[in-house]
């Protein structure tokens, strides 16, 4: 699936306060990726709206600890506020402004962690070098690219140019805070999405002399689509799984290959809407019911692999329909069935909520099945939005 943006990138500013309120931008749903970007001076930005996890910081040894970009992404519920609060507690010690972008992304995986970020650079006094130096980097995973670049300076805001082809910018402002600190930040993003390989940053060009500036390149990480030329296998809804492994999105600091089924069949669905094979999307914005207090999903592998760990990740709706005890069985007849692990009273504390368990197996299986032996509560159905086991 490729990734596009929703609507159109949005920011906001302060001259001298201590919180920022950014608009959400239009046409944002459940399963969209926002990602946001800031700078401030040294203060934390100790104060985030619900749901946004940090990607990266500039701001270590090698600056002078009076510049900070710093960037969060927040995957999407089924009901998000018109804007979102960001707050730097101490950003009014040294009368710094504070500038915010907002950008929002549909396509991109919503498993764990969407967003990896490839480098982080900052350059202290960086007048000779107006235009960043175009580094190569290798990219390892499909997805959106993305470039932000922000200054400090005592001559005036800065504003930003883009010199490459291929990149596009989607927001650039500053903020002058009526003493002798302006701030510039802007976001570029590439046009298409790429795949792994060599790449090289874009060449970005200052308005204005910097005194400290600092770049974060990454990559907003695509869902899972069919490879090209890649055979498929129809479910029981008669919808083509790919029976391919690849690279799995990144959960905490752990990298894992990610196990995608040639068959998905369960002990009931909701068609043609709400299916098992939505299970193996890795989309939060569908989901698998099965109108019973109890179920089970069972995967079919293209070959036997050794599952290491799976995560399972809330509907959009009714809490109560949230699995509460299960079972993770192996199999390599689909028959007789070896229990690898079994958790009980397990809560999902919010709608789109992914949760990761570890399982310690290390024999191959072809099949594996979730057995949901308890919902938490509701007496009609239980539901899913996805199940995803990697090794």
């Amino acid at each position: 699936m490729a990734i596009t943006q929703v609507g159109t990138a949005t920011t906001a500013k302060s001259a001298g306060g201590t919180t920022v309120a950014v608009t959400k931008p239009s046409g944002v749903a459940s399963g969209d990726i926002l990602v946001a970007f800031a700078v401030t001076n040294k203060s934390e930005f100790d104060t985030l709206p619900s749901g946004f996890t940090e990607i990266g910081r500039t701001n270590d040894a090698d600056v002078t600890n009076s510049f900070r970009t710093t960037g969060w992404y927040k995957i999407c519920g089924g009901s998000e506020p018109s804007s979102y609060s960001f707050g730097a507690s101490g950003a009014q010690s040294v009368g710094a402004p504070i500038v915010v972008i907002l950008t929002a992304w549909r396509g991109a995986t919503n498993i764990g962690n969407p967003i990896s970020h490839i480098s982080i650079d900052e350059v202290t006094g960086n007048s000779a070098e107006p235009t960043n130096s175009a580094t190569s980097f290798t990219q390892t995973n499909n997805g959106r690219l993305f470039f932000v670049r922000a200054s400090r300076s005592t001559t005036a805001i800065p504003s930003y140019t883009n010199g490459t082809g291929g990149w596009s910018e989607l927001a650039d402002d500053g903020e002058f805070s009526g003493g002798s600190t302006r701030y510039g930040i802007a976001f570029f993003a590439s046009d298409a999405d790429t795949g792994s390989g060599a790449r090289t940053e874009p060449a970005i060009t200052c308005s204005t002399t910097e005194t400290e500036n600092g770049y974060i390149l990454g990559c907003i990480e695509a869902a899972l689509v069919p490879d090209a030329g890649t055979a498929s296998i129809s479910t029981t809804a008669n919808a083509p799984v790919p029976a391919v492994k690849t690279t799995a999105p990144t959960i905490g600091t752990k990298t894992d290959l990610l196990f995608v089924p040639s068959a998905v069949t369960s002990s009931a669905e909701n068609g043609p809407n709400e299916t098992d094979e939505m299970l193996a999307d890795g989309n939060l914005g569908t989901k698998w019911l099965a109108f019973a207090t109890t179920a089970w999903i069972r995967y079919q592998l293209p070959s036997p692999g050794v599952v290491t760990r799976y995560v399972m990740t809330s509907a959009n709706d009714v809490d109560t329909r949230d699995p509460n005890d299960w079972e993770l069985q192996g199999s390599n007849n689909g028959s007789v069935w070896d229990t690898l692990d079994t958790r009980t009273d397990e809560v999902f504390a919010s709608r789109g909520l992914s949760k990761s368990y570890d399982v310690s197996n290390s024999t191959p299986y072809l099949y594996y099945r979730l057995n949901i032996t308890q919902n938490n509560g509701n007496v009609t159905a239980t539901q899913l939005a996805d199940w995803l086991i990697y090794g």
